[in-house]
């Protein structure tokens, strides 16, 4: 598959590392679903079954909702405003798909640097949050990392391709 056209002939969206973090984040949803589901029944009837529960819930969350991030740009999914762009020409929105992809990898370049000083410094002092189970707080940095880092190498993509587009329509009136 050309990694700058992620459509394949079956009609998926993304390469095959993209489609398996969208499938973690679904398998977070079912989780957040089961623990949050057996935490009001067992609180229900006075004995709660999941130790740090929200702790849990708070660190699946950002898997659930950072995972999928790269097969979203790949499918132009984010939510946008196209109010005025609709009205602009074929070459204007491809200058402005290109500066927005410019823009978002500058964003997610910082993004993952600062986690990666996150994470690097909790793995380096073995911090872990207080509670019942005592979790180490570098898992949640290393899918923040993670997911940070797919997201950008799948903005570096788009942007290029983006780029490519320019250069071969050529000059255009924008």
């Amino acid at each position: 598959m050309d990694p700058l056209n992620p459509e394949d002939g079956e009609g998926q969206t993304g390469s095959w590392p993209e489609r398996a973090l969208l499938f973690l984040a679904m398998v977070g949803i079912a989780m957040l679903c089961a623990i949050v589901t057996i935490t009001v029944v067992s609180r229900a009837i006075y004995r709660p079954l999941i130790p740090d529960d929200v702790l849990l819930v708070r660190e699946v969350m950002v898997a659930t909702i950072l995972l999928p991030l790269a097969i979203v740009t790949t499918g132009r999914a984010h939510i946008a405003v196209t109010i005025f762009t609709n009205w602009m020409s074929d070459a204007a929105r491809r200058w402005l798909s290109a500066l927005g992809h410019l823009i978002g990898t500058a964003f997610a370049a910082v993004l993952c640097y600062a986690g990666w000083w996150l994470l690097k410094d909790a793995w380096r002092t073995a911090e872990y949050f207080d509670g019942d189970i005592y979790l180490p707080t570098w898992i949640g940095y290393a899918t923040f990392v993670l997911a940070m880092l797919l997201f950008l190498i799948r903005l570096i993509l788009m942007l290029v391709a983006d780029l490519r587009s320019l250069r071969r329509a050529g000059p255009t009136q924008i």
